[in-house]
């Protein structure tokens, strides 16, 4: 007839707003549960259509990260021990969807639902993980709280892994996410080899016979 003049809008019933002609577009950018859009067309005759309406979600917020902890829950040196990692974690707009647990930014494990506590237990076994075996002969032995220090005649060092490290990505309903771990840098680097004739400096956390000439110990930094 005598074709659309302008569309008018409102968001959640602020102030009317105008689109010339038969076509437009705007943004929405502000998060919001619920978002009221109701919009209208008039044509050059004066006639006004009856009020549409539509509802839009907005979530762009990365979920919050409460807490990311550990404990040891069980267990034995014989069997491993059971370490349970907890991540606590919210999300006021879409709600929390999930959190994924990962070793060295692997996924291990992945829980569902609201939350806002999220666990995982799994059994570490002594030889699994940042372990080696040291054998051989030693001299000048030095032990500390922290450190043990000898000057290596000849020793083999072997069954060496690398470190693990724990994380969680938390997942919100719209798909935005954070994420948390532990991480840290070994103050002792050993790799697998035969050493002689040399001085070497391991952690003091250890299983087996260290004495003032042989050692045949296992060393486990978890």
């Amino acid at each position: 007839m005598s074709g659309v003049k302008e569309i008018r809008y409102t968001i959640n019933g602020g102030e009317e707003q105008v689109i010339l002609g038969d076509f437009g577009f705007f943004i929405l950018q502000k998060d919001s549960l619920e978002i009221r859009v109701e919009y209208w067309a008039i044509d050059n005759a004066g006639n006004v259509e009856h009020w549409n309406a539509f509802i839009v979600h907005i979530d762009k917020t990365e979920p919050d990260i409460i807490d990311f902890y550990y404990e040891v829950t069980g267990g034995s040196p014989e069997r491993g021990w059971e370490f349970t990692f907890t991540m606590v974690a919210t999300d006021y707009m879409s709600g929390m969807d999930r959190v994924e647990f990962y070793f060295n930014d692997e996924l291990q494990f992945t829980e569902e639902g609201p939350g806002p506590t999220y666990t995982w237990t799994v059994l570490f076994r002594p030889s699994d993980y940042n372990s080696f075996h040291v054998d051989g002969l030693i001299s000048n032995l030095e032990i500390t709280e922290e450190y043990i220090t000898f000057f290596a005649i000849l020793v083999l060092i072997t069954k060496w892994q690398e470190s693990i490290y724990p994380s969680a990505y938390v997942y919100d309903k719209a798909g935005n996410y954070d994420r948390d771990g532990f991480y840290h840098s070994p103050h002792i680097t050993i790799t697998p080899g035969i050493y002689l004739f040399e001085s070497l400096t391991l952690p003091n956390d250890y299983d087996g016979y260290i004495g003032r000439f042989l050692i045949s110990a296992e060393f486990n930094n978890y």
